[in-house]
């Protein structure tokens, strides 16, 4: 099992040792760490993703590509870690843990945690989602948005896939070993994902981003993989504010664009605005499949590898 899969045991437990924390956040946060429904509905997205984070060795390949997404993405999965699970645990993280998450001095690293947990159903949502074509919205992720490497970057402000891969996550050698409750596997040192990279990329959204044309951008998957973090919001707001989001902090700036270059009406009225709530509806708006320049299936699978590392690195 790839270390970054119990991040947030990690996280949690490195956040529990420090002292400037509150006790009420400290016991949630201890409780949090051993959480048995927790581990179950997470392991079997462990499962099909595995094959491609930290430490694999497995080359892409349109056979592998395809065998995770399914699995990531079959009823099994998808049903086994109910949303109303995780809202509840938020409900009850940012209940203990208030002065932290939204008082005059966040804790960073308790913030970070409910990120963690936060993203968790929308990111697998996105990773799943379709374009009017049927086909994954992962594998339909254009070339010059996310190229190969640093080389054929179009701007010194592009993150291309070698450096996305390289920059994942960073290790924590401070934070204690720890052993998730219900696993085998021992951390040490903590895996935390590196905000920077995911909040610049834009990682979570599939890597759309402000600056694309209206030609990538105004596509049903742009609608597809934002949508879930709608209505997401609409069900649990994001307590400290989406702007102030170490990871989904993108989003604001994201949805302007799209207002701007697709048209008030492109998301299909599932916003009002960036990072507001809304029904999140699908249908209606520009929708034309995305046009495909990714220029080879190791160009596919390396972009749908960063997405599986970064789904890993939240998990």
């Amino acid at each position: 099992m790839m270390k970054s899969f119990i991040l947030l045991s990690a996280l949690t437990t490195a956040v529990v040792a420090q002292s400037t924390i509150s006790s009420t956040c400290s016991t949630f946060l201890t409780a949090l760490n051993s959480d048995s429904s927790l581990t179950a509905c997470i392991q079997p997205i462990i499962a099909a993703a595995s094959q491609f984070g930290p430490g694999s060795t497995t080359t892409p390949t349109t056979s592998s590509v395809t065998s995770a997404l399914n699995s990531l993405c079959s009823s099994s999965v998808t049903n086994g870690c109910p949303d109303s699970l995780i809202r509840g645990k938020l409900a009850d993280f940012y209940t203990a843990c208030t002065p932290e998450l939204t008082g005059d001095s966040p804790n960073a690293d308790v913030l970070l945690s409910y990120d963690v947990l936060y993203v968790m159903t929308p990111l697998q949502q996105a990773v799943c989602s379709k374009n009017d074509n049927g086909a994954y919205c992962v594998t339909q992720i254009p070339s010059d948005i996310v190229p190969a490497s640093s080389k054929e970057a179009s701007s010194p402000n592009q993150l291309p896939l070698d450096v996305i891969d390289s920059n994942l996550y960073t290790t924590s050698s401070s934070a204690p070993k720890v052993k998730r409750a219900n696993t085998t596997t021992t951390v040490s040192p903590a895996l935390v994902p590196n905000s920077t990279t995911f909040r610049t990329s834009n990682l979570i959204y599939l890597f759309s981003t402000p600056s694309e044309s209206s030609t990538d951008l105004c596509v049903s998957c742009t609608r597809a993989s934002l949508t879930p973090y709608i209505n997401f919001q609409e069900a649990v707001p994001y307590a400290p504010g989406i702007t102030n989001s170490p990871l989904m902090g993108g989003q604001s700036a994201l949805y302007s664009a799209i207002t701007q270059k697709c048209g008030a009406n492109f998301m299909s009225g599932a916003v009002q605005a960036a990072g507001g709530l809304g029904a999140g509806v699908l249908g209606g708006g520009k929708s034309g499949a995305m046009a495909v320049k990714v220029g080879s299936v190791g160009q596919v699978g390396a972009v749908l590898a960063a997405v599986a590392v970064g789904f890993a690195g939240l998990l």
